[in-house]
């Protein structure tokens, strides 16, 4: 955990943003990233403005930008080279959630998909007022990881990374170091293999996951099915990682100077 983190998906973050040929009519998650990718190579700072959640430290992925005219003239020409794939149905308040008659999904839903063009990356998508809009957290979050300093020992994020890399290494020992007390074990290893993964894809995983602390209004579903809802609390997180495409949230919780992690059956998501 004290080793510099990386993070293979900021070379696609670093490529120019976003493009004045976007068309206001996008109205769907599909549309959406899409003309996003598209600007994206673009470089259009107005288009990033409007298809993103205005969240503090956005312009950071502005910064640096280039036209890439042969991706941009690609793009516009054949929308569909940006192939999509679901990575977590809709919800709403952490509970799946279907369209209306007309097909539209109410404000709150959020879903998440891979978009791939040149390179993979995982979107994050919210349904607010104004419509379809691509939450950037977890792209800053990413940012963070590749430019800031490792988590400091005493925090939440750390502890929810140790803990996972305890129990990926199947160390029982270290996972309970960083448990709530009266946790169970059994619990956090349900479904564990045998042995530990031999390669380190999964710790490197790990390593660069980011994460992003949920607020009031904001919910997620545990791996146990159980819905949390984002708190403001200094003795308490809800971060929601995004393990590789999968998405990873912990409850963790501050005893004296230690941050410790709810338990609940990781392996079901880990081993998905």
């Amino acid at each position: 955990m004290g080793k510099r983190m990386k993070n293979s998906g900021l070379m696609f973050l670093a490529v120019a943003l976003l493009s004045g040929g976007v068309s206001a009519q996008v109205d769907s998650p599909e549309s959406v990233i899409r003309a996003f990718v598209l600007a994206m190579y673009s470089n259009d700072t107005a288009a990033y403005e409007r298809l993103t959640v205005p969240v503090r430290g956005r312009e950071r992925l502005e910064q640096g930008g280039a036209v890439n005219v042969e991706a941009k003239q690609e793009l516009q020409q054949h929308p569909e080279a940006v192939q999509l794939r679901m990575m977590r149905p809709y919800q709403i308040n952490g509970r799946a959630v279907r369209p209306d008659a007309s097909g539209d999904y109410p404000v709150g839903t959020t879903v998440r998909f891979e978009a791939s063009y040149r390179n993979p990356v995982v979107v994050s998508l919210v349904r607010r007022p104004e419509g379809w809009r691509v939450d950037v957290r977890w792209w800053l979050a990413m940012l963070d990881l590749a430019d800031g300093p490792p988590p400091a020992r005493d925090s939440a994020d750390y502890a929810a990374r140790a803990f996972i890399e305890s129990i990926l290494d199947l160390d029982r020992d270290a996972a309970a170091h960083f448990i709530a007390p009266g946790g169970s074990l059994d619990i956090v290893f349900a479904g564990a293999p045998r042995e530990p993964e031999p390669s380190d894809q999964l710790p490197s995983l790990t390593l660069e996951m980011p994460l992003v602390e949920l607020g009031p209004g904001e919910f997620c579903e545990m791996p146990s099915g159980r819905v949390v809802e984002g708190v403001q609390r200094d003795d308490m997180k809800v971060l929601v990682g995004l393990f590789g495409p999968l998405e990873m949230p912990f409850v963790v919780q501050r005893f004296g100077t230690e941050w410790k992690v709810q338990p609940e059956p990781y392996f079901s998501l880990i081993l998905r």
